[in-house]
């Protein structure tokens, strides 16, 4: 199995896309988590999770993209993962 890591800073549209492109693959083997590094209130409406569990947003990581980019491989318990900058 694999984990696909998204950091975002404020970048809603590409998070979206990604999203929305991740619900049409066949995803019962690979996990997306997308940590968002901007502030939870002006976030939390902003990225569409379309209501799947293979998909795990964390929001109010407003310390930087970087440590999104960490506390997200922290999260993984695939033995593989990306990280796919948008």
């Amino acid at each position: 199995m694999l984990t696909i890591i998204v950091p975002n800073y404020f970048d809603y549209d590409r998070v979206n896309f990604v999203i929305e492109e991740y619900n049409t693959i066949n995803f019962h083997l690979v996990h997306l988590i997308v940590v968002d590094a901007g502030n939870e209130s002006e976030s939390c409406g902003k990225i569409k999770t379309l209501c799947n569990d293979k998909i795990q947003v964390f929001y109010g990581l407003s310390s930087g993209v970087y440590d999104a980019f960490n506390f997200g491989i922290a999260q993984v318990k695939t033995k593989y993962y990306m990280v796919l900058g948008v």
